[in-house]
């Protein structure tokens, strides 16, 4: 139930992405995380706003450029699936599924986040992305 939506999650992102290797591994995983059934989904989210209070996360500058899973993968998944749940529920779906065809490097990362979020930089977006988490908006 929770697998097998994930993995072909990433299949679909890998067919739709204009280059697999270069779409940010978090955004593929916030999407496949967010094809999991719910309590896995309140799971991550309550782990996050956990790390964050104690002040432990990923800066959203980091999140977006990584290659390769941290040595704390939980934190990753938890972090890329909130990122896309948070841009779900504040501009919708078809905005965020546009980050799939339209982000083949960090740099179209960056600035198609700040686009679909109206965030004037990375600080802004992340500073109302971590107060959304913490309000437990996703919930």
């Amino acid at each position: 139930t929770s697998t097998l939506p994930h993995e072909i999650t990433h299949l679909i992102i890998a067919e739709n992405s204009a280059d697999r290797a270069l779409f940010p591994r978090c955004f593929n995983e916030g999407f496949a995380v967010m094809m999991e059934p719910k309590p896995h989904r309140d799971y991550y989210m309550n782990f996050l706003r956990m790390r964050l209070k104690s002040q432990s996360f990923i800066p959203l500058s980091e999140l977006i450029v990584a290659k390769d899973y941290p040595q704390d993968p939980e934190f990753f998944y938890a972090e890329g699936y909130a990122l896309i749940e948070y841009l779900v529920q504040q501009k919708g779906l078809k905005e965020t599924v546009s980050l799939v065809r339209l982000c083949n490097s960090p740099s179209s990362a960056i600035s198609q986040l700040l686009k679909i979020s109206a965030a004037r930089s990375l600080d802004e977006l992340e500073a109302s992305w971590k107060a959304w988490i913490i309000a437990g908006a996703a919930k």
